[in-house]
This record gives C-alpha cells, sequence and structure tokens, in this order.
C-alpha cells in the first residue's frame, strides 16, 4: 500500500471479521509502499499478527510483493490488494477449492465493484488481440452461475486476490518486475500454465474491491501492453481461438438466468 489507509483500515476490519478463526495460524504482512508519515503512524499502531514491511520509497506492485512472499513464514500465501472488503467464507471457499485440485494451483475469486455492486472479476481470458479482459465486465449476463458449481478454470485470474503456495510462486521466480502495476499476474498465471498449473476461481469465494485506485494505477499501461504482446501475443491469442467460446457456452449451462 502507498498511503490510502481508509481503505486499508477497511480491508483490515473485513479480515478480522471473516476471518479471525485464522488468526493464529497466520500472519499479516503489510507492505508499506513509501507512504507519508501519517499512513506510517498509522500502521506503526497496528496490533499482532500484523506485521509491517517499509519500502523507503515506492516500488510498485512487483517488487513488494515479491518481498512480502520472501518474508512470509506460512506455506501458502493470500494477496490481496488493500482495497478490498472481504465477505463471510471468502477464504474457507478459496482453501476448498485448492485443496481439491489435483495438481498445484493458482486460486482467485469473484469480485464485485465496491462502488456499484456489479460483477467486476470472475477470471480472465484474452481477446482476439490477445490482451487479458475480465470475463464477468464482458459477460454480466451469465452471473450469478448455479450454486453448486464452486471452481472453474480461467487462463488467468487477477492477484488482487489470490491463495497460491509459496514453494511455487518462487519456483516461478514470482512476479516479473518488468512490468510496472499492470500485467505482472497475467505473465505469471502463464508461466504457471507452461509448468502444468492449474488456475481458476473460486466460485463461492467473493468480495468486493474498489479496483485500481493506487495512484499511477495506469501510468505504465503502454509499456505493460508492450512487454505483455511481445512475450505472450501468440501464446494468448491462440487460447482465445481454441478456448474462449467453449468457455462461454460452459458458464451458459451453468447460469441461473
Amino acid at each position: 500500500m502507498k498511503d490510502q489507509i481508509t481503505y486499508t483500515r477497511d480491508c483490515l476490519l473485513s479480515w478480522f471479521g471473516h476471518t479471525s478463526h485464522l488468526k493464529n495460524e497466520s500472519e499479516i504482512l503489510i507492505v508499506d509502499d513509501g507512504s507519508n508519515e501519517r499512513s506510517k503512524d498509522f500502521l506503526g499502531k497496528l496490533p499482532s499478527p500484523i506485521r509491517v514491511i517499509t519500502n523507503e520509497s515506492n516500488l510498485g506492485y512487483a517488487k513488494s510483493n515479491n518481498r512480502a512472499a520472501e518474508e512470509a513464514k506460512g506455506e501458502r500465501l493470500v494477496l490481496l490488494n488493500n482495497d478490498l472488503v472481504l465477505q463471510p467464507g471468502w477464504f474457507d471457499a478459496m482453501l476448498t477449492a485448492s485443496t481439491n485440485r489435483q495438481s498445484e494451483s493458482i486460486i482467485g475469486n469473484v469480485q464485485r465493484s465496491r462502488i456499484t455492486g456489479a460483477i467486476d472479476h470472475v477470471g480472465k481470458f484474452f481477446d482476439d488481440g490477445g490482451i487479458p479482459r475480465h470475463f464477468g465486465q464482458l459477460h454480466p449476463e451469465l452471473f450469478p452461475l448455479d450454486p453448486q458449481l464452486d471452481f472453474c478454470k480461467f487462463p488467468s485470474t487477477t492477484a488482487a486476490c489470490w491463495l497460491i503456495k509459496k514453494s511455487l510462486f518462487q519456483r516461478l521466480g514470482g512476479f516479473s518486475e518488468d512490468y510496472v502495476n499492470g500485467f505482472e499476474d497475467d505473465d505469471f498465471c502463464l508461466r504457471a500454465r507452461e509448468q502444468g498449473v492449474e488456475v481458476g476461481v473460486a466460485l463461492r469465494s467473493w468480495v468486493y474491491h474498489y479496483v485500481s485506485v493506487s495512484d499511477g494505477r495506469k501510468e505504465k499501461e503502454t509499456n505493460n501492453i508492450k512487454l505483455f504482446r511481445n512475450k505472450w501475443e501468440s501464446t494468448a491469442k491462440q487460447w482465445h481461438e481454441e478456448h474462449y467460446q467453449n468457455m462461454l457456452n460452459m458458464l451458459s449451462t451453468w447460469s441461473l438466468n
């Protein structure tokens, strides 16, 4: 986080409210990514099990998460943006989806806009230009899905809320630090898929997300797109051509609407 302590406070309150059963089994690492003194004072007063990692300057999303992952003591990492408001059962559903997978996995979840309540994220696909898009934004008519459906594979999922084993995150080298606040998760998911890792969404886990509230969130977007396309455009286009319509048909079958 960099400043914006109101978001961080609300996220922490929702964590303690809906994940309190993990209090003695987990640690909360907050990366202070070059915040001002008022924010530092707020962070300095936070109780255990919260631990603050301080960047003296703003290093950005990839470097901050990589640093936190290195220092984390647990077997599993839960990556959370500070502008999330967690909801009841959010973690348990993600953990169930993870433990039910027969291979290594990256588990995301369903996210609704905190402002409008509309579906923002239910996994990502790649459009015919090879660019990642949020499936839920483009096909809101498909949701809600059959409540018996608890997991769906996607080629990528936003790391705003991720569950992943630390060993997997480190083995793949963490987030590529070539990107600046964008496309880090998509690049990681595609690298993971090349290694046989299952990527998908725990459909019974959902949170509110304010979405892209970080200062300078889109400043490097043009360069990030260029980097991503140079590395993944042919792979992403191939995925779109081979699997997108099948995924759309499958979710249409499971829709309650």
